[in-house]
């Protein structure tokens, strides 16, 4: 057992097999979420960290938002873009959090927060 309800009741259960592991969740948290209206932003985000945490995964670049969500890409001539996008409807600030590397935007200045408008999108140039 991980993690227990405010019940007491198994919540996350957790197998080990050889050097993996499985990881049952008890509750259709997923499902759950989606049923509920008004819902966002809500903590989905922070099992799912904390899931990949306890599998030793450490994401290439990440912001402790719920509201902004991260990712790259690679153009074919090998440069890396990371795109942060605000889901909220209102203003919202983050710093992305790198493995390596630093960010830059179209200028080359070095970028360190960022602050996107309401379902905003902003893209820098990972170096």
């Amino acid at each position: 057992v991980i993690a227990r309800d405010a019940h007491g009741r198994p919540a996350l259960l957790r197998n080990r097999i050889g050097t993996g592991s499985a990881v049952l969740c008890t509750y259709p948290i997923e499902h759950m979420a989606a049923l509920t209206a008004g819902v966002n932003p809500e903590d989905t985000w922070r099992l799912y960290a904390a899931l990949a945490a306890e599998a030793g995964v450490v994401p290439e670049i990440r912001v402790d938002s719920p509201d902004v969500v991260c990712g790259e890409m690679v153009h074919e001539d090998g440069r890396r873009f990371v795109w942060l996008i605000n889901l909220a409807d209102a203003e919202r600030a983050a710093t992305p959090i790198l493995a390596s590397g630093s960010l830059v935007d179209e200028a080359g200045a070095t970028v360190i927060d960022v602050t996107l408008p309401a379902f905003g999108v902003q893209v820098l140039e990972r170096r």
